[in-house]
C-alpha cells in the first residue's frame, strides 16, 4: 500500500510527475465526443417519450418485531430489465428487492418509514448464479485504486509494477442510507463490506476490515443487519451501495432507491400536500448502452484524455489505467427507463427529484418547448420555464416556499417541489437539463459553459396534462406554511478542510508533453502557515475528529477547478454561507488559491439552501461554510459525491470521539451499562435517551412508564417487563461478556492518570480546565439547591475526576458544566453513585459499587459492575 508521501513523489525516467496541491487547473476535461462515440448505441436512435414513467411501490416488510421495529430482508441480485423502450434489447443490471415478493429492479422499491419508528434491514449480497457461484462485476473494476480488494490485501492500494488485468472476482457490497441518522455500525462504512455466500470463494476474503468491528452476531454469511432509528425530520433520503473504491460502478450497475420518512412533528398533516398518485419520485441518472442493450462504461483512462500512446504503467506515473476522473454518459434514465413520459391531471403535483448521476450536475427545468426544435446554437440558448415551487431539500422542509425556474442539483442532492398544472389541460411540457456535458464550475449555461446536447442529455422526460379526474384538496402554494425547526446550538469549534486536485505531467525524452491530466482529487486540511490545501489519503488517520455533542462549523476550501458535492455522513447541517478565496497566477499560468487576507466575507446561502442539507455544493475558488452537530460517537466518513472522485481518494474517515484520555471501548455506545454478573438492573418510571446494555447474569427489570431508546442484553439472560414499558429502538441479544472487561480497563486507565489532589467536595466548588485536567478527591457529597461542583472550560477541554469514596448528590445539588461538553467529562468512583432529586453531567464509571438514581437526571452515561437502580429519573446520552 502506498503512503501519502510515496503517492506524491511517484515518477521516474522520462515521465515526470508534477503535483500542485492548492492549484486550480486551467482548461476543462476533454472526454471523447458524446453522444455516440465509443458507446455503440447512438442515443438519437432511442425512441423518446414512449415508455410510461415507472413509480416505485413500497418495499414490503418481512415482519413487525415485538418492539414495534419494522423488519425487512432485502437482497441485491443481478437481473435483466427493460430499460430501453419496448422492442429494443433488455439490459443486465443489479437491483435491490425484498425476499417477501422477490421483485427486484432498478430503481428499487421505496422504504416507507415513519418518523421515530425504527427500521431494521438484513442486507443480503446475492450476486451469485443459479449454481451458487459468484457473479463477476458487469463493469470494469480498476484494481490499482485503494479499494475493497477481496483478493487481498483487503482495503488497500496494491503497488503494481505493470498494468494489471481488470478484477473479475466476487463483488463486495455495503449499503449506505444517504441522509440517515444512525449509529456507525449501520452507516455503511466503505470498509465494512461483505461478499455473497458463494460456493467458490477460495482465495478471497469474505468481509471488509471494518465489518467485524461491530457486533454482527445476528447475521448470516453474505449479509449484515443494520438498524435505522428514523429520528430525523420527515424527508426523502435514499439508499445505495458504498463499497470502497467501486461505489461509482456498483451504483451505475443499478442498486439504489428512495427511503421516505413521513410523519412526526416536522411533517405536514395529511391532505395539505399532493399525495398518492399525485406525488411522483423522479430519480435522474445518465447511462451509456452497447448495441446489445448492455451497460457501457469506459474501461481505459484513454477514453477521458484521448491519450493514444503506450500503456501507462501505474507505478511509474501515478495514473490509474482504467479509472477516469469523471464520466458523462449520453442517455438520460429516469426511474430505471430512458426518456419516459408522464401523464398528469390538471392539478397540483408533488415531485421528489433526486440527482442520481455519478458526475453530472443538473439544471432541471420544466418547459413548453421540446429541445429538439432548437437550432445549432442550442448550446447557448436557454428555454423559458414554468415555475417550480420548492418546499424542501435533502433533510426536509425549507423555512419558506421559494419559487424558481430551475433546480441546480449536484450528484446526490434532492428537491421537494410543487408544480401546479391547473388550467393547463391539453398542454405538453418537457423536463429538461440545462447543465453541462462536462465538469461543472458554476455559472450560467450558454455564458460560462455549453448547455448539454439538445438531442440527448438535455432531454429528461415528457409531461402531458390531461383532464382533472379528482378534486384537488391540497393547499395552494401561496397559502402553505411549512413546519418550523429549532436552530442548531451555538458553534463550539471551527475547522478548515480542503478540496484538492492532483495532476500528472508526462514528457518524452525530448521534453515534449505527452500527457497532462488529473491523477486524483483529494480531501485534506489547510496549512495554517501557508493557507494552502494539504491533501490527505483515505488510508491516513482521521483528521476530522469532532467531539461528541459538539456543534462545529466547517470551512470547506475548494482549491480545484470544479464544483464538488460534499456529503457528510451521520449529520444534517445548515449552510452558513460562501466566500471567495484570493487567487494569483504562478509562473506556469496555474491559478493559486489562498485564504483571503483579513478573513472570508461570506454571502448567505441561496433561498433553496436555507433548509437542512446533507450534501452541499462547494464551488471552485471558494470557501463553503456549514454548521453541524455531532451527536453520535464512532467512525463515519465524508466525501465528494462525484462517484469517480470518492472512489479514488476524495473520501476521508471522520471519527466522532469522546474523552480521549480514557478509552471506553463498548461502553461508549450506551447511556447505561450494568456489566457485573449477578447484579440487578432496575428501571421504573424513567426515561433513558440512549442504549441500555446489560452484561451476563444481570437480571433486568423494567416497569411503570419506562421508555428506553434501545435495550441490549446478554444471550440467555432474564428481562422482566411490565405494562407501560416502551423500547423505541427494540430489544436485542448479543455477547455482552466484554462489558465488564471494558469497564475495568477504563476505570484502571482513569485511576492511572492520578491527578492533582484536592480536598473532599462538600461545598460549591469550581474547577477550571485547560486541555486535560485530572483531579483526585476523597469524595463528593453535596446537598441543597445552592451546592454545585462546576467544571469550567472550553469544548475541547477534558476532565477526569477520580473519587476515592462515594459520589452523593441530594436535594437539588448538581454537578454542572460551564462551556465543557458532557462527553469530555469522566468520573471514576471507587465506591457508589447515589443521587436523589439532583442532576449531574458526564460519564460515571462505578467499577465496584452501586448506582442509585431517584428523581434525578444525568446528561451523559453511567457504567457499573454492581446493581443499577433508576426510579423516576432520566439519563440522556450526551
Amino acid at each position: 500500500m502506498f503512503s501519502r508521501r510515496e503517492f506524491l513523489i511517484l515518477g521516474s525516467g522520462a515521465a515526470a510527475l508534477a503535483i500542485v496541491p492548492g492549484t486550480v487547473r486551467s482548461g476543462t476535461a476533454s472526454a471523447l465526443p458524446l453522444p455516440g462515440g465509443a458507446a455503440g448505441l447512438d442515443p438519437t436512435s432511442i425512441p423518446k417519450y414512449v415508455t410510461p414513467l415507472p413509480i416505485p411501490s413500497a418495499m414490503p416488510k418481512t415482519a413487525v418485531l415485538p418492539d414495534g421495529i419494522d423488519y425487512y430482508e432485502v437482497a441485491m441480485r443481478q437481473l435483466t430489465q427493460q430499460i430501453l423502450p419496448a422492442g429494443m434489447p433488455s439490459t443486465t443490471v443489479w437491483g435491490y428487492g425484498s425476499l417477501v415478493d422477490n421483485q427486484f429492479r432498478h430503481i428499487a422499491k421505496t422504504f416507507e418509514a415513519t418518523a421515530g419508528v425504527p427500521v431494521r434491514v438484513k442486507w443480503i449480497n446475492q450476486l451469485v448464479d443459479a449454481q451458487g457461484r459468484y457473479l463477476p462485476h458487469i463493469l470494469p473494476v480498476d484494481p490499482t485504486l485503494h479499494w475493497a480488494n477481496p483478493a487481498g490485501p483487503i482495503d488497500s492500494r496494491v503497488a503494481y509494477t505493470t498494468n494489471p488485468d481488470l478484477y473479475r472476482g466476487p463483488v463486495p457490497m455495503v449499503t449506505h442510507v444517504h441522509g440517515a441518522h444512525t449509529g456507525p455500525e449501520s452507516d455503511g462504512y466503505a470498509e465494512a463490506w461483505w461478499l455473497p455466500q458463494a460456493n467458490n470463494l477460495a482465495g478471497y476474503t469474505t468481509k471488509g476490515s471494518k465489518y467485524d468491528q461491530y457486533d454482527r452476531s445476528n447475521t448470516t454469511p453474505g449479509s449484515a443487519v443494520f438498524q435505522y432509528p428514523n429520528t430525523q425530520r420527515a424527508s426523502a433520503i435514499w439508499y445505495h451501495d458504498h463499497t470502497l473504491g467501486i461505489t461509482r460502478l456498483n451504483v451505475y450497475a443499478g442498486p439504489a432507491g428512495y427511503w421516505m420518512i413521513r410523519g412526526g412533528a416536522d411533517d405536514l398533516p395529511a391532505g395539505v400536500l399532493p399525495s398518492g398518485t399525485h406525488e411522483v419520485p423522479v430519480v435522474i441518472q445518465d447511462r451509456c448502452f452497447n448495441a446489445d442493450g448492455s451497460l457501457w462504461y469506459p474501461d481505459t483512462r484513454d477514453f477521458f484524455d484521448g491519450y493514444s500512446g503506450p500503456a501507462l504503467p501505474y507505478l511509474e506515473n501515478g495514473i490509474p489505467p482504467y479509472w477516469i476522473p469523471e464520466f458523462f454518459a449520453n442517455t438520460m434514465m429516469i426511474n430505471g427507463v430512458t426518456w419516459p413520459k408522464l401523464d398528469v391531471e390538471a392539478r397540483r403535483y408533488r415531485l421528489r427529484f433526486l440527482n442520481g448521476c455519478g458526475s453530472r450536475f443538473l439544471k432541471v427545468k420544466i418547459v413548453a418547448d421540446s429541445p429538439e426544435t432548437l437550432t445549432d446554437a442550442a448550446s447557448h440558448t436557454q428555454l423559458a420555464a414554468i415555475p417550480m415551487h420548492i418546499i424542501g431539500a435533502d433533510g426536509g422542509f425549507l423555512p419558506n416556499v421559494t419559487s424558481q425556474d430551475e433546480l441546480l442539483m449536484g450528484p446526490a442532492e434532492r428537491f421537494d417541489v410543487i408544480v401546479d398544472f391547473t388550467g393547463l389541460e391539453g398542454h405538453t411540457f418537457y423536463v429538461v437539463n440545462e447543465g453541462p456535458d462536462e465538469p461543472f464550475g458554476g455559472g450560467e449555461g450558454g455564458v460560462d459553459f455549453d448547455i448539454s446536447d439538445a438531442l440527448s442529455t438535455r432531454q429528461i422526460m415528457q409531461i402531458t396534462v390531461g383532464a382533472r379526474l379528482s378534486t384537488d384538496t391540497s393547499v395552494p402554494v401561496d397559502q402553505l406554511t411549512l413546519p418550523s425547526r429549532a436552530p442548531l446550538p451555538a458553534t463550539t469549534d471551527t475547522r478548515r478542510v480542503s478540496l484538492n486536485e492532483l495532476a500528472t505531467t508526462i514528457a518524452d525524452a525530448d521534453g515534449t508533453i505527452v500527457f497532462d491530466g488529473p491523477t486524483a482529487a483529494m480531501l485534506g486540511t489547510v496549512d495554517p502557515l501557508t493557507n494552502m490545501g494539504m491533501p490527505m489519503m483515505w488510508g491516513e488517520a482521521p483528521s476530522e475528529t469532532p467531539l461528541l455533542g459538539a456543534t462545529e462549523e466547517w470551512e470547506i476550501c475548494n482549491f480545484t477547478m470544479d464544483a464538488h458535492p460534499i456529503h457528510l455522513h451521520l449529520v444534517d447541517f445548515e449552510i452558513v454561507g460562501r466566500a471567495p478565496m484570493d487567487t494569483v497566477q504562478d509562473g506556469t499560468g496555474a491559478v493559486i488559491c489562498k485564504l483571503p487576507v483579513g478573513g472570508p466575507q461570506y454571502r448567505p446561502p441561496e433561498a433553496w439552501e436555507t433548509g437542512v442539507k446533507d450534501t452541499v455544493l462547494a464551488y471552485p475558488g471558494e470557501i463553503t461554510r456549514l454548521r453541524a452537530r455531532f451527536d453520535l460517537c464512532g467512525l463515519y466518513q465524508w466525501h465528494c459525491h462525484i462517484g469517480e472522485h470518492e472512489d479514488n481518494e476524495m473520501m476521508r474517515p471522520m471519527a466522532v470521539v469522546t474523552n480521549t484520555a480514557v478509552p471506553l471501548g463498548r461502553l461508549a455506545e450506551s447511556a447505561i451499562v450494568a456489566a457485573g454478573g449477578g447484579s440487578l438492573l432496575t428501571i421504573s418510571s424513567s426515561t433513558v435517551n440512549g442504549l441500555v446494555s446489560a452484561g451476563p447474569k444481570v437480571i433486568t427489570a423494567l416497569s411503570d412508564a419506562t421508555v428506553l431508546d434501545g435495550l441490549r442484553t446478554h444471550t440467555g439472560t432474564v428481562v422482566l417487563r411490565s405494562r407501560g414499558v416502551g423500547v423505541r429502538q427494540g430489544a436485542t441479544k448479543a455477547d455482552q461478556s466484554g462489558l465488564a472487561k471494558d469497564l475495568a480497563s477504563a476505570a484502571a486507565a482513569a485511576k492511572a492518570l492520578g491527578g492533582t489532589s484536592l480536598p473532599a467536595v462538600t461545598n460549591s466548588r469550581t474547577i477550571l480546565g485547560a486541555g486535560l485536567t485530572v483531579v483526585s478527591v476523597p469524595s463528593i457529597t453535596l446537598s441543597g439547591a445552592s451546592k454545585a461542583l462546576v467544571l469550567r472550560g472550553g469544548p475541547r477541554d477534558q476532565f477526569v475526576i477520580n473519587v476515592a469514596g462515594n459520589i452523593s448528590l441530594s436535594t437539588g445539588a448538581a454537578i454542572r458544566l460551564d462551556g465543557v461538553l458532557p462527553s469530555q467529562v469522566l468520573f471514576r468512583t471507587a465506591k457508589s453513585l447515589i443521587m436523589s432529586a439532583s442532576s449531574a453531567a458526564g460519564t460515571f464509571l462505578v467499577p465496584s459499587g452501586l448506582v442509585t438514581l431517584s428523581r434525578s437526571t444525568i446528561t451523559g452515561a453511567v457504567a457499573s459492575s454492581g446493581s443499577v437502580v433508576l426510579a423516576a429519573s432520566t439519563v440522556n446520552r450526551a
